[in-house]
């Protein structure tokens, strides 16, 4: 408030109304190993079973503990955080749109007037996928490319292709106005051309010997045997027939004398007569192809590839393979809207698109539509549409952007793109790619290498920082011993949640009569397990002795997982039907939901050594159901904090109060400030105590505890003195008989 010069009237709010707020105390948090799919180094915030399945997929035999796990949590709580680890050597599923990564594939051609009309498959090449389009080599760099299109690929190489676009200034052959005639209307080539069939005769008496010509303006250069024959004898100069030229002879050595000739027996002697008449005027100053459709002109044409998009799947793995997308571009959509497109070419894409209401504005923009094979299904779904752009700078009417990438990255579920632009004129969307049906993701792969402890502890720390993410209940689900360390340490530097680990596997399921001594022995590090236990002392973690066998619904048969997700869901059960300050234990409350049975279920002497070690035992009683039967932290000595109820409470506590003394910073640290303090804290901590989650406390914020050196450095103190609820875990029931005319109160003071 400022010094006034002038008369004014100055209103001021002064907000007094600062409470402790309430606070989350159920949110859990676990990672998911080898998961069918799902997004790997993301928090991904799950709801119920419904929205684990969608996001991960259903179990499946590699790995089901951890998704069932989680599953088990969901039947008690609603919000739980769940991260993707990957098998370390899975693959993405990916797509390339115009790729750029096929070599050494190329083609016979036939063009007529510049345009190519025909080709055929010279050398098949590697790397291409199929859907992949392709630009053939060999006009003029500023003339329009012809565009070919791969439709089979065998074994890695391409053996099939289509022809999209004919381009311009393509020639058959090489440029000779000397060895070029024109017969009226009919093409005929003068000399012999790529693919003449010639005849070798009076080598032999046996079956006629043939060969294919490559010729050079009419000259031939090589060839190749097309038939060998046989009874072929050595000799020199040998005569062909066929084909238009003249004077083409070989020489034949049968080296091997047995009649048939084999590669290298036959050898160019003379290549032809190469000089004729021009009957009419060359075209394109090229050999030109004969009248025979079949034929074709003797340029081997090199194709070259154009990058347009580089697509994955969202994560690794083989499920991204059950991934394909189509396109959409201004003009193909038009020509929906008016009746004219071609709706063969346009394939099985045109009735997924008839139905999109989302109209596109201009030459840029286009739609892709990602369709999913869900997990078991043989049917397509359309999962996601996106209306984009080639411009980068192109916004939608909120201002939002509308680039290809900046969309899909952010908003697809399914896949990532990369887009190279400049590969695209003027940012037009190639039109040639929406005329097409699908393209499936390929190349996706699960991987064998199983996810290393480093991997699983880079997904749960994640959720390292409280003051970037909200997590108060960590499930470990049978991960290894380094990982439950790290959870631990997580715990301790955040000083806002617990972790809640299970025993080994080993330990429990089908180990009859070993239990108990093992469990202790793990649990302590000590005698076979001296070098492999667990020995940790922390009150921010409790360890469950037990597995549980449940129903998995999606494979239809009973497994044995962790107790950890299902101990987490009491927790949180525990916390909406009470307080988090009441014990996740005992018949009230810790009754575990959809279990079929115990690894095993430990009697009362059992119970005694597990409960002495700090293992929490899960038991079955007779017609009661499957309980959880104890509530005790990883603390080894006797205090408050060694049970699972207190240290939930002074979470909530310091959690709830530190987060409302935050608006005390930078105040002025006097008898005021430490008294509004104070004045917050006394009634959020008499609700804790009408709530039954503490006998009675104390706050102390005064010059007592705020001593002139304290207040010097900066500092306000404030002591919090709590006496905690304890909670009843041994029961003592005293009957005493008594005299028929003794007094009680005589009696009671007796016992």
């Amino acid at each position: 408030m400022g010094l006034f010069m002038s008369p004014i009237v100055d209103v001021n709010e002064i907000d007094l109304s600062t409470t402790i707020p309430a606070v989350a105390t159920s949110i859990g948090v676990i990672a998911l190993r080898e998961t069918y799919k799902g997004a790997e180094k993301k928090q991904t915030f799950i709801t119920d079973e419904s929205d684990l399945i969608s996001s991960f997929g259903e179990p499946i035999d590699e790995s089901y503990e951890d998704l069932l796990a989680a599953a088990g949590f969901l039947k008690y709580g609603n919000k739980l955080y769940a991260t993707r680890v990957a098998n370390t050597d899975a693959i993405f599923s990916s797509i390339t749109i115009g790729t750029g990564v096929g070599t050494g594939l190329t083609v016979d051609i036939v063009a007529v007037d510049g345009i190519v009309t025909s080709t055929i498959i010279a050398v098949g090449g590697t790397g291409f996928v199929v859907g992949e389009y392709v630009t053939i080599d060999g006009n003029e760099s500023d003339e329009q490319d012809a565009l070919i299109k791969i439709t089979s690929v065998a074994d890695g190489v391409v053996d099939g292709l289509t022809l999209i676009t004919g381009g311009e200034g393509y020639v058959t052959g090489s440029a000779s106005a000397t060895t070029s005639t024109v017969i009226g209307d009919n093409l005929t080539v003068g000399g012999y051309i790529v693919g003449d069939i010639v005849t070798v005769g009076g080598a032999g008496t046996g079956g006629t010997l043939t060969i294919e010509t490559v010729s050079t303006a009419g000259l031939v250069l090589t060839f190749s045997i097309t038939t060998a024959g046989t009874a072929y004898i050595t000799a020199s100069d040998v005569p062909t027939t066929g084909g238009s030229g003249t004077g083409f002879t070989v020489d034949i050595t049968d080296a091997d004398a047995d009649g048939e000739l084999d590669a290298g027996e036959v050898v160019l002697n003379t290549g032809g007569d190469t000089s004729y008449d021009i009957n009419g005027t060359a075209l394109d100053f090229s050999i030109l192809p004969s009248e025979d459709p079949d034929d074709f002109g003797d340029d081997v044409q090199v194709t070259t590839t154009t990058d347009y998009f580089w697509i994955i799947g969202e994560s690794r793995g083989a499920w991204g393979n059950r991934i394909r997308i189509a396109f959409l571009d201004y003009a193909t959509q038009q020509g929906m809207l008016n009746g004219t497109l071609d709706k063969t070419k346009f394939g099985d894409a045109y009735s997924a698109f008839s139905g999109v209401d989302s109209q596109l504005a201009t030459t840029n923009d286009f739609l892709v539509l990602v369709q999913e094979m869900p997990q078991r299904k043989s049917v397509w779904v359309t999962k996601e549409i996106f209306n984009v752009s080639t411009d980068s700078t192109s916004l939608d009417e909120t201002g939002g952007k509308r680039f290809v990438e900046d969309i899909i990255n952010q908003q697809s579920q399914y896949i990532r793109i990369s887009a190279d632009i400049s590969s695209i004129v003027d940012q037009v969307f190639p039109v040639r790619l929406a005329q097409d049906t699908f393209y499936q993701f390929v190349s996706g792969s699960d991987g064998t290498g199983i996810p290393s402890d480093s991997d699983i502890i880079s997904a749960y720390r994640l959720y390292e920082d409280p003051e970037t993410i909200d997590v108060n209940l960590i499930l470990d689900a049978g991960k290894s011993e380094t990982v439950k360390s790290d959870l631990i340490a997580m715990c301790e530097e955040r000083l806002d949640c617990m972790t809640i680990l299970d025993v080994p596997k080993v330990l429990v399921v089908n180990n009859k009569g070993n239990e108990t001594t093992q469990l202790r022995d793990w649990r302590n590090a000590t005698g076979t397990y001296s070098d492999s236990g667990f020995n940790e002392n922390t009150s921010y973690a409790s360890i469950y002795g037990n597995w549980i066998e449940v129903y998995d619904k999606y494979n239809q048969k009973y497994r044995w997982i962790p107790a950890s997700g299902h101990i987490g869901g009491v927790y949180a059960k525990t916390d909406d039907v009470t307080d988090p300050w009441w014990a996740p234990a005992g018949l009230n409350r810790a009754i575990l939901t959809g279990v079929r049975r115990l690894a095993w279920n430990p009697k009362l002497g059992y119970r005694d050594i597990l409960y002495s070690n700090g293992i929490n035992p899960i038991v079955s009683f007779a017609g009661q159901g499957k309980v959880v039967w104890g509530q005790k932290t990883m603390l080894s000595k006797e205090s408050a904090f060694n049970r699972v109820n207190v240290r939930r409470l002074f979470i909530v506590l310091e959690k709830a109060i530190s987060t409302s003394a935050k608006y005390f910073l930078f105040e002025p640290n006097d008898e005021v400030s430490r008294n509004l303090l104070v004045n917050m804290i006394n009634p959020f901590l008499r609700d804790i105590q009408s709530r039954r989650g503490v006998y009675n406390f104390k706050v102390i914020c005064d010059d007592t505890n705020n001593t002139p050196e304290r207040i010097d450095r900066n500092e306000l103190w404030c002591d919090i003195l709590i006496k905690p609820t304890r909670t009843a875990e041994y029961i003592v029931l005293n009957f005493v008989a008594t005299k028929t005319g003794a007094s009680f109160e005589e009696a009671a003071s007796a016992v």
